[in-house]
């Protein structure tokens, strides 16, 4: 059993690290089954599939306040992931593609938005992926 306690503290530590060397954006995994209070989770919303297509709409919502607030000459691509955090409400850490309008060229973006309680919605940080 310790044995097990020790594997489950080191895959938190690894999942803790990646946290905050992505700020929430790059995970991969989320010990859910193992600490069930982590702080950021991985969305597992398929966003082709129609079953999702609320949290997809949701999602976009975020992507389209994020580039209104904060680069308006951006035409969206895709959504690649949107990780969440609960806290008053959600904030999610969505990576997405898009192209400036005056380019054909596609880049990486992230986005954290907050959308509290109330319904408002926050750009808490817009950036271009470094790569």
């Amino acid at each position: 059993m310790r044995e097990k306690c020790s594997e489950d503290d080191e895959r938190f530590q690894r999942y803790l690290n990646k946290v905050i060397d992505s700020e929430g954006f790059d995970l991969d995994e989320d010990p859910l089954n193992v600490y069930p209070f982590t702080g950021v989770r991985v969305c597992r919303v398929h966003f082709d599939k129609p079953e999702h297509a609320r949290h997809k709409e949701f999602v976009r919502k975020c992507i389209n306040t994020a580039i209104q607030k904060h680069y308006e000459a951006l035409t969206y691509v895709d959504t690649l992931t949107a990780n969440y955090a609960v806290q008053v409400g959600y904030v999610y850490f969505i990576t997405f593609r898009a192209r400036k309008n005056s380019s054909s060229e596609v880049k990486t973006y992230q986005a954290e938005v907050s959308h509290d309680l109330w319904g408002d919605m926050v750009v808490n940080k817009f950036q271009e992926k470094a790569q």
